[in-house]
């Protein structure tokens, strides 16, 4: 993915703070039996497209933001898929495996965002408005939906209310 570079790695530290280094990230979700949590790349993303277009010579001149973005994912799966092949268990059971992900890649320079897919994402628009304050700036708040990895619809089963156990009985309030 990095042609013409060589590979020098620091030794491994912690860190307590949640900034984020770079305009571009990508995302994937680790599950296992003894972990859970997400691994991130982070990178500016001017400095790791000079060096994609110089490993690329004269085809990488006219990559675009979109193309930097596929190749991070690109190297987020390849490193989660070593991870999930080296320290996951293999066992069979549902607690040994981890279920299949796909990164997510966020460009803040951009304002860009990939779940992974080209699918679309059903999204809810709030505007929040302060009671009493005429002058203050309403607030939107997005809200979406992404189901890239599973989406059956014909096995959605909507869940009885409260209403209608206490109605047959099964539930009783006191």
């Amino acid at each position: 993915l990095f042609p013409n570079c060589g590979i020098d790695v620091e030794t491994p530290y912690i860190v307590k703070d949640r900034i984020i280094y770079g305009e571009v990230f990508t995302l994937i979700a680790i599950d296992s039996n003894w972990c859970r949590g997400y691994m991130m790349l982070q990178a500016a993303e001017d400095e790791v497209m000079g060096l994609i277009r110089r490993g690329a010579g004269s085809d990488g001149a006219t990559m675009t933001f979109r193309e930097l973005n596929n190749v991070l994912g690109e190297a987020t799966n390849m490193v989660w898929g070593s991870f999930k092949n080296r320290y996951v268990g293999h066992d069979g059971s549902r607690n040994e495996l981890m279920q299949t992900q796909v990164p997510i890649i966020i460009n803040h320079h951009r304002d860009y965002i990939s779940f992974g897919s080209e699918d679309p994402q059903l999204c809810l628009k709030y505007t929040l408005r302060e009671h009493g304050r005429p002058d203050a700036v309403p607030v939107s708040v997005f809200q979406r939906f992404v189901f890239n990895l599973n989406w059956s619809p014909e096995d959605f089963k909507e869940n009885p209310s409260v209403e209608s156990f206490v109605n047959s009985g099964e539930l009783e309030m006191f």
